[in-house]
């Protein structure tokens, strides 16, 4: 902002009005690598039914010497990490697998270095979570059709969604067929911060993923309302 404003939080609050973009998004290169020795095996980021599905989106382990070796050794990492981790309630991760008929643990999309790194981050909840429901992955965001995004501002006050608090503005289906949003009556959330010098916005996917976009020399705009809440004085 050219001018900071200084406002009330009890007294004010914000909404988005309109907001436009490139007219492409960034394609994410969802895929994960797994280091064996010299060997990095690439593997794509999605949803697995079980070891043997994972096994078998790995080319390496497709010799049946191999793959029941992998099975076997992975398969023992998982009964030891699982022995002293609780398994908790789920959030959504780049990537899933069933490790039980109940139970879907998410894992996140990296460079694992060996098989027991792997096992480690599928069932350690300080890096993963688990959950009785299996979630649908993507092999690829290419936004064929519009999706849910969420907008989150830091300048908002935290509120409740789901389970946990979080600095949500408002949600869109994006992308639009005209790159364009716009609200006529915009949904306004209460402000935390009284001195206000800049306002940026997080576009992310129901999978937690931000939103990406290839270069432009296209700006994106952003047009938001601040209005005064109402008193019952």
């Amino acid at each position: 902002m050219t001018t900071p404003i200084q406002l009330r939080p009890d007294e004010w609050e914000v909404g988005l009005v309109e907001i436009s973009y490139p007219r492409r998004c960034k394609k994410h290169l969802l895929i994960n690598t797994l280091r064996l020795g010299s060997e990095e095996i690439s593997f794509p980021v999605k949803h697995y039914e079980s070891v043997h599905d994972l096994v078998a989106h790995l080319p390496y382990f497709r010799e049946p010497c191999k793959k029941d070796k992998f099975i076997s050794t992975f398969n023992e990492y998982i009964n030891k990490y699982e022995t002293y981790n609780n398994l908790i309630n789920s959030c959504i991760a780049e990537n899933s697998l069933r490790i039980r008929d109940n139970v879907v643990s998410h894992f996140p999309n990296r460079v694992y270095n060996g098989l027991e790194d792997l096992a480690e981050k599928i069932i350690n909840p300080a890096n993963s979570h688990s959950s009785k429901v299996t979630m649908p992955m993507k092999d690829n965001y290419n936004f064929a059709s519009p999706e849910p995004v969420y907008v989150y501002a830091y300048i908002v006050k935290p509120n409740l969604v789901g389970d946990s608090y979080v600095k949500l503005l408002t949600t869109l289906h994006f992308p639009s067929s005209t790159e364009y949003h716009r609200f006529s009556h915009p949904l306004c959330r209460p402000i935390e911060q009284s001195f206000i010098e800049s306002f940026a916005i997080r576009l992310v996917t129901k999978n937690g993923e931000d939103v990406m976009f290839n270069g432009s020399d296209i700006p994106s705009v952003v047009t938001i309302h601040f209005k005064k809440k109402f008193s019952q004085q």
